[in-house]
């Protein structure tokens, strides 16, 4: 069996110097993306956060106006009828609570795949850089520096 020729030094050291400015250059936007990660999830967060107050705004209103029902339901017909005005007022209020309640669990689930997307993202761009970390490690290893 024949041996190769050995690689010029000159040709490893430019392959390396480009494999280390590739792997800096990843590290960067991997850091962007853990970065931008780390807001979505706070953004996430957040949004969890108003979604449970406005369920338990609504869960409230409900309360109140199912209260209001059964105190109603025990009153003569002039007294509901002076009601009914503030009734249909919580209605709209709680129908208004309701749209904006299923706009957020649709803004959530949306943030929930686009930071799903990202750790994806995330997580290739982790194993290109590992394999470039394994590349110049390797290159290291051959005298190469």
């Amino acid at each position: 069996a024949t041996v190769p020729p050995p690689v010029p030094l000159s040709l490893l050291q430019a392959a390396l110097g480009e494999l280390q400015a590739s792997h800096r250059e990843l590290k960067a936007s991997h850091r962007s993306l853990q970065d931008e990660h780390r807001e979505l999830q706070d953004e996430h967060r957040s949004l969890q956060d108003e979604h449970r107050s406005l369920e338990d705004e609504h869960r409230s209103l409900r309360e109140r106006e199912e209260a209001e029902e059964a105190r109603r339901a025990d009153e003569d017909a002039r007294e509901r009828d002076r009601r009914e005005p503030q009734l249909a007022r919580e209605r709209e209020e709680r129908e208004g609570l309701q749209a904006r309640l299923e706009a957020l669990e649709l803004e959530i689930a949306a943030r929930d795949e686009a930071a799903r997307r990202q750790a994806e993202a995330a997580a290739a761009l982790a194993a290109v850089i590992d394999e470039r970390d394994d590349r110049i490690r390797a290159l290291e290893g051959r005298g190469v520096s």
